[in-house]
């Protein structure tokens, strides 16, 4: 508790020195709780032995950890993931937001905009998936496999995200096409 109120408070107060190359990822680490989603994916009773998919935990934390970042009514709004930092792009930067993790790591990796980061997150999600995917096997890599494909679709067809607006999917319903 102590680490996600401190990291609260940095995230709300200060403005990212572009020598701080390591802040963005301490402030997922301090506010995440990415291993939790990662040991939810398998339900204990149909997997008791963590044998199976403890390996893939770290790739899965990083793929679907979390940054809080000042902005809704209660201050707060979680910025789940890396892929959420993918399809989330699109609506923070029409609604303006600046503290995300795109606009944070824009400033300490040196890149023009936020886009040229999300190219980033775009290559290391592939890459985590790969991990993952060479770490797991039968039934354990078949939950997540149900499991990444549910979360991706789900953030392409809500319609938080703003994603339909990009016209990605023509011709075909959102849902069809995302798990294609």
């Amino acid at each position: 508790m102590v680490d996600f109120a401190s990291a609260r408070y940095m995230t709300e107060r200060m403005k990212i020195n572009p020598a701080a190359a390591h802040h963005p990822d301490y402030m997922r680490e301090k506010t995440g709780i990415g291993e939790f989603y990662a040991f939810a994916i398998w339900p204990v009773a149909q997997f008791p032995d963590i044998s199976g998919y403890v390996q893939a935990v770290p790739a899965i934390s990083r793929f679907r950890s979390k940054l809080v970042s000042p902005s809704s009514r209660l201050g707060l709004t979680a910025q789940p993931d890396i892929v959420n930092d993918i399809l989330s792009f699109y609506k923070e930067e029409l609604a303006g937001e600046t503290v995300t993790c795109a606009h944070l790591l824009r400033a300490v990796r040196h890149k023009e905009n936020g886009l040229e980061v999300v190219h980033d997150f775009i290559d290391e999600a592939v890459g985590l998936s790969q991990e993952i995917d060479a770490l797991l096997s039968g039934d354990v890599k078949g939950m997540w496999e149900c499991w990444k494909t549910g979360f991706i679709t789900w953030h392409l067809c809500d319609s938080r995200y703003k994603l339909t607006e990009l016209s990605l999917f023509e011709g075909k319903d959102h849902a069809s096409k995302a798990v294609e």
